[in-house]
């Protein structure tokens, strides 16, 4: 083993984890970061399955550690690699947690990941409950994020901000309407600055019927329209920053209170984030459903009436004060996560048992030629599931043909039956081919015979 302990990042995006792997010590780890983006048709289709899971062990190489950020493709596949050699941590969101009926959940070998790591307690129990994963294995981690500076605050004090509405059925942006008007009534220099983009696609609400979800979207497209016109100068939508708006560091030095209202939270980003920068974020906890809340310690201000927050944004005189009081609090938040994150890592012990191989020598008798194609998705999927392979290849000079010589050769260049599209197994270590039939005594010499 390496002096260093090898880690390998993959994901189809990195939004979530650098602030995670800039923490960790380059001391102590060789960080590798990969990108990779994988469809659920490479998840079902057993070509894809194969092809992917092959390129996937490639990328891995001889990294102690993989983290694969979401419960998507990408840690299905590799969780059905068996005798693996690597130490297997995956993060659970919620996008997967929901899709499609559990696809996702339900295509995954728990019992081949080392850690799961979810953001929130509320999946725990129905993890262990509905798809039998040990509590061992479950660590609540929530996300690292991004701490902001706390600027201009004497002129922030009269500006709400909402972000992340591009979601608008589980966002309870109506909500936020609502809260607004009724502030706007009591002093209309008060103004809702909205980070996020007008145009907005429907994705419907887990917690919501088809109907209920889809009336949600319908009714707040309907409500912002009408509020846009009869505040035109108080609602003021900012463009998200990957469409050119300003960066949230700018946003969030622009409000002074943020306001929630999703009908479930899992990550609580913006909550800490805005805490981070000075802001006062306002949870508004309407919804009676069992739902992924916020947890408590991150809830400083959580209310379940509409005149309670109302109240609270009216009535604050010390609100300078309490702005870097609130910064501190969510700074040492976040603190405590990166402690959690690193004690995660502390705790994987790398053995000598990773190193350990066994060899799985396969025999291949061909009566015919083309049976070499039909033997192909057998052989790689013995190949996935260990870690040292010697093939031999056995036919009958009868029925040989040049194209089986073409074949083998093309393996032993990396490449599988001449499909130079897919990369042969780091596994697969060795490729003879006999123009004869094994003698009666070499079928000892195989663990497999095809």
């Amino acid at each position: 083993m390496s002096e260093k302990i090898k880690i390998i990042f993959i994901s189809q995006n990195f939004h979530f984890l650098d602030n995670m792997i800039n923490s960790l010590d380059t001391n102590k780890y060789d960080i590798t970061k990969h990108e990779v983006k994988l469809s659920t048709n490479d998840l079902l289709k057993s070509n894809s399955r194969i092809k992917c899971t092959t390129e996937l062990l490639e990328i891995i190489s001889d990294n102690e550690i993989v983290w694969v950020e979401w419960l998507l493709t990408t840690a299905c596949l590799l969780s059905h690699v068996e005798n693996k050699k690597f130490k297997l941590i995956c993060r659970l969101h919620s996008f997967e947690y929901f899709y499609k009926i559990n696809i996702y959940m339900r295509s995954t070998n728990f019992k081949n990941i080392d850690e799961l790591i979810i953001v929130n307690d509320w999946f725990k129990y129905r993890i262990i409950h509905n798809f039998n994963v040990p509590e061992s294995k479950i660590k609540t981690i929530p996300i690292l994020f991004t701490e902001y500076s706390n600027k201009n605050i004497e002129n922030r004090q009269k500006n709400i901000g909402v972000v992340g509405i591009n979601y608008l059925t589980n966002k309870g942006f109506d909500k936020i309407l609502d809260i607004y008007e009724k502030i706007y009534n009591i002093d209309p220099s008060f103004k809702l600055h909205i980070k996020g983009d007008e145009i907005k696609k429907y994705s419907k609400n887990p917690f919501l019927s088809d109907d209920d979800s889809r009336n949600l979207y319908k009714l707040t497209i309907e409500k912002i329209n009408i509020f846009k016109n009869k505040y035109p100068e108080h609602i003021i939508f900012h463009p998200h920053t990957i469409n050119g708006g300003e960066d949230m560091d700018t946003f969030y030095n622009s409000i002074g209170f943020l306001l929630c209202a999703s009908i479930y939270e899992s990550f609580h980003c913006a909550i800490m984030e805005a805490g981070s920068s000075g802001c006062i974020p306002i949870i508004y906890e309407y919804m009676n459903k069992d739902v992924p809340k916020t947890p408590e310690e991150y809830s400083l201000y959580k209310f379940s009436n509409i005149n309670d927050i109302v109240n609270l944004i009216i009535t604050m005189k010390d609100f300078q004060d309490k702005s870097i009081k609130i910064k501190k609090y969510y700074e040492i938040l976040n603190k405590k996560c990166l402690d959690k994150f690193n004690k995660l890592f502390d705790k994987i012990k790398i053995t000598n048992e990773n190193n350990f191989c066994e060899i799985i020598s396969i025999g291949v008798i061909l009566k015919k030629s083309s049976e070499i194609f039909n033997l192909q998705d057998k052989i790689i999927e013995i190949a996935i599931k260990n870690r040292y392979i010697l093939i031999t290849f056995f036919i009958n000079k009868k029925n040989y043909r040049s194209n089986n010589a073409k074949f083998v050769k093309c393996w032993n260049k990396g490449y599988l039956f001449g499909n130079f599209n897919i990369k042969l197994p780091l596994s697969i270590k060795s490729v003879k081919l006999f123009i004869r039939e094994p003698f009666e005594e070499e079928y000892k010499n195989y663990n497999i015979i095809l």
